[in-house]
């Protein structure tokens, strides 16, 4: 599998958030991640770039 993935708190960092916005989201269906054997989120960074490029104030 050529994506890369990062946890729950690179993708706070990299979007500017609290990890609680990102389980919001989650909850929401705005961007689902991926879970690992153990159940932790990771995100695709393609997905976290692609959220960087829109408007996403009026979601949070």
């Amino acid at each position: 599998m050529d994506e890369q993935f990062v946890s729950i708190g690179k993708a706070a960092k990299m979007l500017g958030m609290h990890i609680d916005g990102l389980r919001k989201w989650e909850a929401r269906g705005i961007l689902i991640p991926v879970r690992t054997l153990t159940n932790q989120r990771r995100y695709r960074i393609a997905d976290l770039h692609a959220l960087m490029h829109e408007d996403v104030t009026g979601i949070a």
